[in-house]
Order: C-alpha cells, then sequence, then structure tokens
C-alpha cells in the first residue's frame, strides 16, 4: 500500500465516529515514526479533521488530537508581519477637543 493510500485510509477512520479515537492514535504514530523522511507530509489532508477534534467534548479525543499534531514536528515559519503603521500624535487628536469639557455644559 502506498503512503497516499494509507492516508487516505486513516482519513476515512478519522470521519467514522466509532473509529476515530484509533485512529488519531495511528496517526500520531506515523507523524512521530522517524523511518519515512516525511511522514509528516502524507498527514497534512488529516490536519483539519485533527484541529477540529480540538474543539471536541471527548476530552481523550482532544487529548489524542493534540499529541498527533504535536508529533507532526514543527509547522512552516510564519511568513514575517509588515510593522503597522504608527498611531496619530496625542496632540492632533486632544487638540481637536481642546478648550471642551467633558460632560454636560
Amino acid at each position: 500500500m502506498r503512503a497516499a493510500a494509507r492516508a487516505q485510509v486513516l482519513l476515512e477512520r478519522l470521519r467514522n465516529e466509532m473509529t476515530r479515537l484509533a485512529a488519531v492514535r495511528a496517526v500520531a504514530q506515523v507523524a512521530a515514526s522517524r523511518l519515512d523522511p516525511g511522514p509528516g507530509a502524507a498527514l497534512e489532508p488529516a490536519l483539519p479533521e485533527l484541529t477540529g477534534f480540538l474543539r471536541k467534548a471527548n476530552r481523550p479525543l482532544r487529548q489524542a488530537a493534540l499529541a498527533a499534531i504535536e508529533a507532526r514536528g514543527p509547522c512552516a515559519p510564519r511568513p514575517a508581519r509588515r510593522p503597522r503603521a504608527p498611531l496619530a500624535p496625542l496632540g492632533a487628536v486632544a487638540g481637536a477637543g481642546a478648550g471642551r469639557a467633558w460632560g454636560p455644559s
């Protein structure tokens, strides 16, 4: 069985409620294995399912999903964020209403 076919079977098992927890644990084992140089890449289609399980009420399922995501290894670095524009000087904002009291006149 090829890696893509194995990943597809695991994905089907993740979508079945009866086999979900066992499949998540299997995904964690595959992601943590060091036999294949890139096992995490074959499990990319499972990531949306795994992240969805983090919102479920089933605690063992949440824990197993988190372990599977962590076993996958570090994610790709995020692109650098552009710096935000500086805020307007406080004097310009305060000067617009200078001389007025804060409250009923």
